[in-house]
């Protein structure tokens, strides 16, 4: 799906006269769907993620720390007594750490995402929602996939290299995840030997 997002590809025509179009282009769009990915966070957890927030394990960045969003909401929860999650980071995301220059940001608040949008950033919320809904129809693959789908993706991929009775750290709850996020078309495809993700730098 990477290869439709184009500024051309972006252009969605919104009435039969074709006076009225959506731009869905945005040149930090690829990068906003592969962190999606391969964090596996909600839409505030990719947009609003720092360098700073990534910690280091033996010298390498080895986790993300993401507020939970969720639970924060859910109970109000400011300041110091907001929840967060660590989230190990998986051998992609470091790819895209060394491409983002890591070593020279890390400990900072740059953002990795857009660092140069400084206003309205809360609009890339929804902008990442319905770009990737846009480009992926384009694909005409016959099913429904949304942004919520890399999510599922990566915590179903996640669950699987841990095995049987272990949430992943996106999670406490192994119930939660099991209803909720493992995906069992994901599953079924990798017990017959497909490969769902590919892991390279050249992305």
């Amino acid at each position: 799906m990477l290869q439709q997002i184009t500024p051309e590809n972006g252009i969605r025509i919104v009435n039969y006269s074709g006076k009225k179009r959506e731009n869905h282009y945005y040149p930090w769009l690829k990068l906003g769907f592969k962190l999606a990915l391969e964090t596996g966070g909600r839409r505030p957890g990719i947009v609003y993620l720092k360098f700073g927030d990534i910690i280091e394990k033996n010298g390498k960045p080895g986790i993300i720390r993401i507020p939970d969003d969720k639970i924060n909401n859910q109970f109000k929860l400011t300041g110091d007594d907001r929840k967060f999650l660590n989230i190990r980071i998986t051998e992609g995301m470091l790819c895209l750490l060394e491409e983002l220059d890591y070593d020279q940001y890390k400990g900072t608040d740059r953002f990795l995402l857009a660092p140069e949008v400084i206003n309205k950033r809360h609009t890339m919320l929804s902008k990442l929602t319905k770009a990737f809904t846009h480009y992926y129809s384009q694909l005409n693959t016959g099913r429904h996939l949304t942004l919520y789908s890399c999510r599922r993706a990566n915590i179903t991929i996640e669950s699987l290299k841990r095995g049987a009775g272990e949430p992943t750290d996106h999670h406490t709850d192994l119930k939660v995840e099991i209803e909720h996020y493992i995906d069992p078309k994901i599953v079924a495809a990798t017990r017959f030997g497909s490969k769902v993700f590919s892991r390279s730098k050249k992305t």
